[in-house]
This record gives C-alpha cells, structure tokens and sequence, in this order.
C-alpha cells in the first residue's frame, strides 16, 4: 500500500515537471520560435505570442479552438503556420516599421448556424428557379416533361436541344 503511495506521489510530480516543460520561446532577434506544448487554448497561445514576440495581437474571447505544437527554431512564419495552419489569420506589417499585427479570422458560431440555415433555404429555390438542376441525374423523358410548359406534349426544338445539352447529350 505504501508502494502504491509513492508511485502515485511521482506520477503526479512527473505529470506537473511535464506540464511545466510546455513553452513558448520567440527569440526577436534570432528570428527564430521554438514550441513544445499540447491542447492549449488559443487565447494562451495568443498571450504567449503577443509577450514573446512584442507584436500587437488580437485575442479573442471563449474561442473553445485548442492548438498544438513541437518544434524547435523555425522562423516565426514558419511556426505560425504550424500552430495556425487550420485556421484562418493574418499577419499585417507597418508600413512605418512599426510593430506587426496578427489577426485571427474565427467564425463565430451564429455565422455557422447562419450558413447551414442559408445552405438548407438556397436547395429548393435553386431548383425551382433552374430547370437544368439536377437534369444529369434524370433520364430524357424527366427532362422533356420539365421543358413541357403547357402539358400538351409539344417542345420546340431549341427547348429539346437545351434539354439534351443538359443531359450531357451534346444535342445528338
């Protein structure tokens, strides 16, 4: 039982020297980074950068994004691409050679919601408005009867040569 004590007294203080083996490190001038940390929150990698690098850095609130990262002395375009890489950012110079901005692009959840809603609502008009949607999954007679604007079984020729170049027929 004392064993069992001890061993779980060391995994814990090895589990705290590990996590304080996670960093940072933006040497200005050395133009180099160097990263080892795992699931921080952007918010903490932002402060870090924002510190490190003395660059003007928008960090935004409750963003729930956790990034990744090991690597050792890459330039800081090299590294922000390994941290950021999927996501969407910026990094804007200062025309008078002032401090560089980085800007984070996050969708906020109400666009997400927003642009199901919008995909969800285009579907069936597009389909109303566009007698050629879908026509490549129908076979002719589908098409013809889409072309048939008055039901009596007439199409005129221009009507059956558009119908066919729809189909992939290439009017033959």
């Amino acid at each position: 039982m004392l064993q069992c004590l001890v061993m779980l007294l060391l995994i814990g203080g090895l589990e705290e020297r590990l996590a304080a083996a996670e960093f940072i490190r933006w040497e200005t001038k050395a133009n180099s980074v160097s990263a080892n940390f795992r699931d921080w929150p952007l918010e903490k990698v932002l402060t870090q950068i924002s510190v490190g690098s003395k660059w003007t850095v928008k960090i935004p609130e409750d963003s729930g994004v956790m990034v990744s990262g090991t690597y050792k002395d890459l330039t800081p375009t090299l590294a922000l691409k390994h941290m950021f890489g999927h996501l969407n950012y910026a990094v804007f110079s200062s025309p008078k050679g002032g401090k560089p901005r980085l800007q984070m692009f996050l969708p906020s959840p109400d666009a997400e919601a927003r642009s199901d809603e919008k995909k969800k609502a285009k579907a069936p008009t597009a389909v109303r408005k566009n007698p050629f949607n879908g026509a490549k999954k129908a076979n002719y007679a589908d098409v013809m009867k889409r072309f048939d604007k008055n039901g009596d079984g007439l199409i005129s020729n221009a009507e059956r040569e558009q119908a066919r170049s729809a189909l992939g027929t290439g009017g033959k």
